[in-house]
């Protein structure tokens, strides 16, 4: 639409999208639309680039640690998945990290109070920036706020001038979304659900899962920082890690309920990573599996359940040591998420960044957390990798071959196809189908489709265990 100058969003649109919208128009006029993949791309190093950066800035480790640990970011699966086109995720988190490493310059210390007033400005501005991509973003404002609110007579040169200056930014932000911006039906359907907050074991699930998944994608910091407790033979306080860790296992597990949101098992949360791919139900039927995906999902659940106790204990007998911007930027982001009407997987991407900063300030550099995020990460690397090539060769055929069938006469209605297709043309008659199931698998299929073809999926590193898609057409009866 964009592409076609009307800059207006389409109805079922939930994001405020304008300030990816328009990065991406300007993108197209100069090197077309179907280089926009490039531009995400981009944008998605970029923003790896902004968290090295973030972290050369408040960390004492080397640049080699601190690359390492900004690969975190970009080999995550969620993040992996969302370079690959034109997602929403990554253009806010280009957007929310320039205002968290301008935010972060302006919580220095420095004898220029105007290079400071300028850095709050400046962070304001792309924290708005991304606030129009996505309305989560309004957290990072709100953590500033906070910030400013709880230091404003500790810190010898803040004044109630940056405070209300803080408070005129929020207001701009929610009285431009609310009272000028153009508001699409699915935004007002889907601003908040206020009664979600009386729900404790949602609240909960949904918490302890988001951290479990945090844990998950930061394990080597964690288990350094774990090895660096135990090495330094401090045993009062290695015996009462032990101690909270074990009581918070048995606490938090109990409570746990991730069936009241997705799903049972690792991965427990819905849309893009799940247990057999990305997003394996925009299909029909049920997608083929990976060789040891049941033992490797049970030890990422295992050992990212652990790390959360670490952490938790670790912040409990450091409690006077928390960085009050990152602790509230974070509690507000998941704070946040218990009022969306529907809860998916890449919601918690933004607050990956904000979970690594605050968990390195208990760590040290040393040559085993290199070895540990080179290892990990090498991991971490091949399994995005795996994932997304599988996405992209299955729905890139998936795609072409509707359209070919188009070319042939077909309606595209009547092609029961990905769900990407699916939002374009709603489907009446599914006189083709595409399917991850085979005859043997779903019999019931015989009785209304003849099978067209099989495709299989199949690249170098491929992990999956007869990775094929099946081509169905409606029996004339």
């Amino acid at each position: 639409r964009f592409m076609n100058y009307d800059f207006s969003l389409l109805d079922v649109t939930a994001t405020t999208f304008y300030s990816q919208g328009l990065m991406g128009f300007f993108w197209s006029q100069i090197f077309g639309t179907k280089k926009i993949p490039i531009l995400t791309l981009f944008i998605s190093i970029i923003s790896g680039y902004l968290f090295f950066k973030i972290l050369q800035n408040t960390t004492s480790f080397s640049k080699l640690s601190n690359f390492l640990i900004s690969l975190l970011l970009l080999f995550n699966p969620l993040y992996a998945y969302s370079s690959i086109g034109f997602m929403t995720e990554n253009y806010l988190m280009f957007y929310f990290l320039l205002s968290l490493y301008f935010f972060l310059k302006f919580t220095k210390n420095t004898d220029e109070k105007s290079i400071q007033l300028k850095y709050l400005v400046i962070a304001n501005f792309f924290a708005i920036l991304a606030f129009y991509s996505k309305q989560n973003a309004v957290i990072i404002q709100l953590g500033m706020l906070i910030y400013l609110l709880f230091k404003i007579n500790k810190h010898k040169l803040l004044t109630y001038k940056e405070l209300w200056l803080q408070i005129i930014f929020i207001l701009i932000t929610l009285f431009s979304y609310f009272f000028i911006f153009p508001r699409t039906t699915e935004m007002r359907e889907k601003d908040t659900q206020f009664l979600n907050i009386f729900n404790f074991d949602y609240n909960f699930s949904i918490s302890y899962g988001i951290m479990i998944y945090l844990a998950f994608f930061s394990l080597p910091i964690i288990y350094v920082i774990l090895f660096q407790i135990f090495k330094s033979r401090n045993y009062f306080k290695i015996f009462l890690i032990i101690i909270f860790s074990g009581a918070f296992y048995l606490t938090l597990n109990f409570n746990f309920k991730p069936a009241l949101i997705s799903w049972e098992e690792f991965p427990y949360f819905e849309n893009t990573f799940e247990r057999t791919g990305f997003l394996p139900r925009t299909l029909s039927g049920t997608k083929y599996q990976f060789k040891y995906n049941y033992d490797l999902y049970n030890y990422i659940d295992l050992f990212s359940k652990i790390a959360v106790c670490i952490v938790v204990s670790i912040i409990v007998l450091n409690i006077r040591k928390l960085n009050l911007f990152l602790s509230a930027t974070f509690v507000l982001g998941i704070g946040i998420l218990f009022l969306v009407t529907e809860f998916y997987d890449r919601y918690i991407l933004l607050l990956l960044p904000i979970f690594i900063l605050f968990i390195v300030s208990y760590l040290k550099d040393s040559f085993f957390l290199k070895f540990s995020l080179i290892s990990f990460i090498f991991f971490l690397g091949y399994f995005s990798f795996f994932l997304t090539k599988d996405f992209i060769l299955t729905h890139n055929y998936v795609w072409s071959r509707s359209e070919d069938l188009v070319s042939k006469g077909v309606m595209p209605e009547n092609i029961y196809s990905s769900g990407a297709w699916r939002r374009f043309y709603k489907n009446q008659n599914s006189e083709f189908l595409f399917s991850y199931d085979s005859f043997s698998k779903n019999p019931s299929l015989k009785n209304d489709y003849d099978l067209v073809e099989t495709k299989n999926i199949d690249f170098t590193g491929n992990l999956f265990i007869e990775p094929k898609i099946y081509l169905y057409q409606r029996k004339n009866n």
